[in-house]
């Protein structure tokens, strides 16, 4: 998705583009990864307050621009992938670092559950990074 087919959606689902929508599209279409409210907002030279912020990720999310995930009371965002080209992570409960996985841990036969059509999943792992492991060790002795 390019920033103008996103302009686009937005358009058809009555949603008015604001500076600061737009400044959000181009953050998000030139980051790689998620990114969590704080770090958003620090990135935005609007400086617009966070009930907007959340309003907007929220409407990017409707039109299928964003993927949300929860964790650690916290909502991380990133731009949406093909559901046929998806990634997953596993993220360092002590420093946050995330890693992609090389694989998809969760195997849906022809994408479909009795009742249901899937049309995507979240899945994290969550682990110690070798270089927390290695602190850990270090402060241990």
């Amino acid at each position: 998705m390019d920033a103008q087919e996103i302009i686009e959606l937005l358009k058809t689902k009555e949603k008015r583009l604001t500076k600061a929508k737009r400044e959000m599209i181009d953050i998000f279409l030139n980051t790689e990864g998620f990114i969590n409210v704080n770090d958003l907002r620090d990135k935005l030279s609007t400086k617009p307050d966070m009930s907007t912020i959340y309003r907007n990720l929220e409407s990017f999310c409707e039109i299928g621009f964003l993927e949300k995930i929860q964790k650690d009371d916290r909502r991380w965002y990133k731009v949406k992938e093909d559901y046929g080209k998806h990634n997953h992570y596993i993220s360092c409960k002590e420093c946050g670092k995330k890693k992609v996985l090389d694989f998809c841990p969760i195997i849906l036969a022809d994408r479909k559950v009795e009742g249901f059509d899937v049309t995507g999943h979240q899945f994290e792992l969550v682990g110690i990074c070798s270089e927390c492991k290695e602190k850990e060790a270090k402060n241990d002795k």
